[in-house]
């Protein structure tokens, strides 16, 4: 359905190959665990081609919510200003924008609308994570910190709100329809508490890579 180029931890360009069917299974467990609904209205501040910001698309369009587009950045007058206007329910950051966020009062900017924030794209700080939890509840609202890669679609993984602050820097549970297990060397599980391979397991994780357009014509799990 989609190529979406990533570097992973490699730092090797390839293409994800990803279906309809690894697009629709995310999408829904996203809405599931972030409770979208059809009066939700989600501001899309990320690049679209950037598997992060598909998803918040993604997520909304499979609950039939509203999404709210910008090129505006988060620490403009204009984005709280737009925020505010259209009443906005929701957005998403990567922890550069939670740096830059960190240097502003979004609290007394943001519109009274706000339901949720969300971060992913990497790890954030724990002081950071620490930081914008405590605002959230401050408010009502509530922090999400998840965890995922383009391999998945991309999410793999939630932290709910409540665990937040006494499970700092965790990446939480599996995702809707997904499965996290601890593995050896030979792919068997291992006892909590010991240290290990984490593997996930669902259905949307990526068909496989493509390097070439010959790649193209694989099937579901195949990798030249």
């Amino acid at each position: 359905s989609i190529l979406l180029s990533t570097s992973g931890s490699t730092g090797s360009p390839k293409c994800v190959r990803l279906s309809n069917a690894n697009l629709a299974s995310n999408a829904q467990s996203i809405a599931t665990y972030l409770e979208i609904t059809e009066s939700d209205r989600g501001v899309v501040s990320l690049p679209v081609h950037y598997s992060y910001g598909l998803s918040i698309v993604n997520s909304h369009l499979w609950a039939g919510a509203t999404l709210l587009l910008t090129d505006k950045s988060m620490i403009e007058p204009e984005f709280w200003a737009f925020c505010r206007e259209h009443q906005a329910t929701s957005f998403g950051g990567v922890p550069h924008s939670y740096e830059l966020l960190a240097r502003i009062d979004f609290a007394e900017k943001a519109p009274s609308s706000l339901r949720y924030f969300t971060q992913a794209g990497g790890r954030l700080d724990k002081p950071l994570i620490e930081r914008f939890a405590h605002i959230a509840a401050d408010h009502g609202w509530r922090f999400f910190v998840m965890y995922g890669q383009t391999e998945a679609s991309p999410r793999i993984a939630w932290l709910p709100p409540a665990l937040t602050l006494t499970h700092l820097g965790s990446i939480g549970v599996a995702i809707p329809g997904g499965h996290l297990s601890v593995q050896d060397d030979d792919g068997h599980p291992l006892p909590t508490g010991t240290q290990g391979e984490l593997v996930y397991e669902g259905p949307n994780v990526m068909m496989g890579y493509a390097l070439t357009t010959a790649d193209l014509a694989l099937g579901q799990g195949s990798t030249q």
